[in-house]
Parts: structure tokens; sequence; C-alpha cells
């Protein structure tokens, strides 16, 4: 996760868990923080298990970091499930892990996230996603080329944040201290 310098950020400590995540909390002055996560779900596995570790994040989230569900949550990434179509919320019948995606939707409405990325990513499927509880505050969504197989999702929201104006601290590591040369300079 790539975080802008100027923005006051602080990354969030997970629950043990084998989901391929990271998650950070933007604090924002007189307003609730965001709460941004990245995931990852490998192609190669369609496992329930996958999406039961993500939900078992999501659940550590909300209830360490979001316990009276006002803060906007942002969860976007990779999650490799193309059989679904997001704007009628059905599976493709072709589908052969139904019972991974279906517990994907389960765990997205459980936590009252919609998926507002429609756009394809690889090819002609959608397998980027962008969740968020607060669709609204999404002003536009813009797909580019990628460096990798996948494009690159370029989100546009509505959020106003000051920015971060404070010098960075100076921390002394008094343990690299030349104390016979600053026994000397005090005396003098």
């Amino acid at each position: 996760m790539t975080v802008k310098r100027d923005l006051d950020v602080v990354g969030i400590d997970l629950c043990k868990n084998n989901a391929e995540c990271t998650w950070a909390k933007i604090l924002i002055a007189r307003q609730n923080p965001v709460l941004v996560g990245c995931y990852y779900r490998s192609n190669s596995e369609h496992t329930v298990e996958q999406i039961e570790e993500l939900e078992k994040v999501l659940e550590h989230v909300q209830e360490n970091h979001n316990p009276n569900q006002k803060h906007t949550v942002l969860l976007g990434g990779d999650f490799n499930v193309p059989h679904i179509n997001w704007e009628t919320g059905t599976i493709d019948s072709r589908c052969s892990s139904r019972s991974m995606y279906e517990k994907l939707m389960e765990v997205v409405d459980d936590n009252d996230l919609h998926q507002v990325q429609l756009q394809p990513t690889r090819k002609d499927s959608v397998l980027d996603l962008l969740f968020t509880n607060k669709p609204s505050l999404v002003d536009s969504i813009s797909i580019l080329p990628g460096i990798s197989d996948h494009d690159v999702v370029i989100v546009d929201k509505s959020l106003s944040i000051s920015i971060n104006t404070k010098a960075p601290r100076k921390i002394k590591q008094w343990s690299k201290t030349d104390w016979d040369k600053l026994r000397s300079e005090v005396l003098e």
C-alpha cells in the first residue's frame, strides 16, 4: 500500500490470519478516520477458507477500529472472482467454485460493503474490485494500463482531508553519542 507522504496515516495491526492483506487508518482533523485495506486472493486456489480469512480480518478491523460503524471503509484489490456480475449480484452458472463466490458475497453484505468498481481490469474480466460502506462518496472510477497483466484502478473520492503540516519529529540516538566530545564541549 502506498500512501501520500503528507497524509496522517497509521498502520493497523491485524489479528493472526492467512489473508494477503494490509490495512491503514487515514486520520482526518475533526472527522472520522478512513479505514483503507488492500487484499489479494490468489487465483490458484478457489477455497472458502480464503474468504473466511478475509472475513476474520474484516471482523477484526470493524470491532477494533470502527466500533460505531461511522468510519468510511475502503477495501480494494485483486479478488480474482471473474464470475460475479456485480451489477446484478449474480454468479455465472459456469462457475466451478460457487461456494467461494457465495461466501465472498455474504462477507461483503454482512459488512455493509458495496462493490463500486465495475470496469474490466484484465481482458474482459472485472478482477480488481473496490468495496466501500459509503458508495455515494465515490465521484469517479477510471482504468489505466498497468505494469502487470492487470490494469490500474483510479478512484476519485469526495473527502475533505487536511494535509499534515507538522515537521517530522527529531529522535535523538543517544547510543551513538560521543560522550567524551560532549563533556569537553560542556566544560568549555
